[in-house]
């Protein structure tokens, strides 16, 4: 007869002291055929066992629970499931105090992604996989796969829930049907809400801009033990400007703080996404090389539900061409975010402030106080229009042209659509309140290939083309890439 143990002591039902970041008053219970004891803190359970705590089911054949030092163990068609995650395994060990454990082998989803291993390891911050194969097709045999020896999936806590953030993989290759295609160096995408070109996999894609000419660009990335420290290298080989380069070294302080040295030549700081969403109005046709720059982010931290604020300090030697301006630059940035919030059943509602100080090695000193207040909806499945209006006021001066305030009122949309079945169209535009003419436009056609996205881009200020191939999120996805779950 199948049994519900109550443990208070001796109960199934186990409410007591949770850990950190289970916050206190956690509740356990446990359902099994068969319930037994090994020692007074100890049960063993067997038959149709189902372990639940928060948000977070196990299911296995048998189970031991070790309710002093909130250790599971369990065996047998093991399955652990949250909100977007559920991986299928042999064997699972879990320590809820430290919130690690192990799965071998596994299979299953985690957000848009799936995954068989050999082994899976589980951290606060991430999820490891070892010998794993990853795909977002969920078609069999799927379209494409990519096998790595090691994989994390990156995890991030916001507002007391846990949600996929990025992938990073190494000693990767890209499997196309039943074929290896090439070998890909170490790379990062993302699986939640970060901008769609993380998403993209990390090829060597073939643009064309108005000031570079035909180019290609790549990135590679590169992280070490414990994964504190990761190196990014990114560099573009164009026709008209040489060849850029930048080195990026960033150490993790914890959760989403960063420390990052920064070595560049010839960066382009408008290779961003099109929109306001920062402080520089990106419109300058300059190029910069940090000598080198160092910044410290702190943030972005939860005041309040739908309240973020992020600081960011950053020091170092910039040298601006074609203008020739060489000069050391200490800037502080604080920011403010908030939503986006609710205002109707299709309409949200959610806004930024910032103000950057900055001084420079000549002695001139300069300010920028930001404001955004962005309207968006959903109008039907898949298609979603957005407005924001931005405001800039500057103050001092400064040797540069790139953080000059080009465009101190604009209006930005933004209008996405799918024309077809498959096809989403994406269009953008910067309207200059002030001089009453668009400063920049943007065009995106996407093509979905099942799990597969292809995706050509156009920029009106730069007269720029560019293609990619990112991961397709899964249909229940499209539209909205957040998610929440719980981990152990």
């Amino acid at each position: 007869m199948r049994r519900i143990l109550r443990i208070l002591g001796l109960a199934v039902l186990i409410s007591g002291g949770a850990s950190h970041a289970h916050g206190e008053g956690a509740t356990y219970r446990l359902w099994a055929d068969e319930v037994g004891y090994s020692a007074p803190q100890e049960a063993m359970a067997s038959g149709r066992v189902r372990l639940s705590y928060e948000q977070v089911e196990i299911f296995a054949d048998r189970l031991l629970w070790d309710v002093a030092r909130r250790q599971v163990r369990a065996s047998g068609n093991v399955k652990i499931v949250s909100e977007e995650r559920s991986l299928a395994g042999d064997s699972l060990s879990l320590d809820l105090e430290k919130e690690t454990g192990e799965m071998v082998p596994a299979t299953g989803r985690v957000r848009d992604l799936f995954l068989s291993a050999e082994r899976i390891e589980m951290f606060p911050d991430r999820l490891s996989a070892y010998e794993a194969k990853m795909t977002t097709c969920d078609e069999e045999p799927p379209h494409y796969q990519i096998q790595t020896k090691k994989a994390d999936i990156y995890l991030v806590r916001r507002e007391g829930k846990v949600a996929a953030q990025h992938l990073e993989a190494r000693r990767a290759a890209l499997e196309y049907g039943d074929r290896r295609l090439l070998s890909l160096p170490p790379f990062r995408v993302s699986l939640g809400e970060e901008p769609e070109a993380e998403r993209s996999l990390p090829l060597p894609y073939p643009s064309y801009g108005r000031l570079d000419g035909p180019f290609l660009g790549y990135r590679w990335r590169k992280g070490w033990p414990m994964e504190k420290l990761s190196l990014d290298v990114e560099w573009r080989i164009t026709e008209r400007r040489g060849t850029r380069a930048g080195v990026y070294a960033r150490y993790l302080l914890g959760g989403e703080d960063f420390l990052q040295l920064a070595a560049s030549r010839r960066e382009d700081l408008r290779d961003r996404p099109l929109g306001p969403r920062d402080i520089d109005t990106g419109l300058a046709k300059v190029l910069v090389s940090r000598e080198p720059e160092l910044s410290l982010q702190v943030g972005p931290r939860f005041a309040r539900k739908g309240l973020r604020w992020e600081v960011q300090g950053t020091v170092g030697n910039l040298r601006e061409w074609p203008t020739g301006v060489s000069t050391r630059r200490v800037a502080a940035t604080g920011r403010l975010l908030v939503g986006p919030l609710r205002a109707g059943e299709r309409l949200k509602i959610g806004g930024a402030a910032a103000y950057r100080f900055s001084s420079y090695g000549e002695g001139s000193q300069a300010g920028v106080l930001y404001g955004r207040l962005t309207l968006s909806s959903t109008l039907a499945r898949e298609s979603h229009v957005s407005l924001s209006l931005v405001a800039r006021n500057s103050s001092g001066s400064t040797p540069f042209r790139f953080d000059r305030v080009e465009m101190a009122r604009e209006l930005a949309s933004e209008f996405a659509f799918p024309p077809a079945k498959r096809w989403r169209v994406k269009l953008l535009n910067r309207f200059d309140l002030q001089q009453r003419r668009s400063r920049d436009t943007g065009v995106e056609l996407t093509y979905r290939a099942h799990c597969l996205n292809y995706s050509l881009g156009w920029k009106q200020n730069r007269g720029l083309f560019e293609f990619s191939i990112g991961l397709a999120e899964r249909e229940s996805n499209r539209g909205s890439l957040s998610g929440s779950g719980s981990i152990p």
